[in-house]
């Protein structure tokens, strides 16, 4: 049963066990790829993972959501939200004027509220590693 909340050894689990899937649309393959990139560097179950149906609601009074989100079990260390901007769908928010403007509201929350917040597309998605690693040396 999907639940709201995941450590990463649960999130592992869930996806081995298939009570977690990723569909079969465009932008599957790389966040695919973001997802095991995110499993592998967030192992430790000191953090949450948030992802898919459980998208984290980062913000109590809008209803934004981070495709993925990374958050320290043990307080506010390490907040990350990770997007994967899918410019190449048909149905696209992120294609219209009225969609990019709701995003940059939506990042620019996110960033008062103390979140990190990371975007990739088709063409940068395989950035995700070493940006993750950066910021968290940083």
């Amino acid at each position: 049963m999907a639940k709201d909340k995941y450590t990463s050894a649960e999130f592992r689990a869930a996806i081995k066990s298939k009570s977690i899937t990723v569909g079969a649309k465009k932008g599957d393959k790389e966040k695919a790829h973001m997802l095991s990139v995110i499993m592998r560097i967030f192992k430790d179950s000191r953090f949450a993972i948030y992802h898919g149906k459980n998208e984290l609601k980062f913000s109590p009074d809008r209803k934004f959501k981070f495709d993925y989100a990374i958050a320290s079990l043990t307080g506010n260390e390490i907040r990350i939200g990770i997007e994967y901007e899918g410019l190449m769908s048909e149905k696209s928010g992120h294609t219209t004027v009225i969609g990019y403007t709701s995003n940059t509201e939506k990042y620019n929350l996110a960033c008062i509220l103390g979140w990190k917040v990371l975007r990739y597309t088709a063409l940068n998605y395989k950035n995700l590693e070493s940006d993750l690693k950066a910021l968290i040396n940083h």
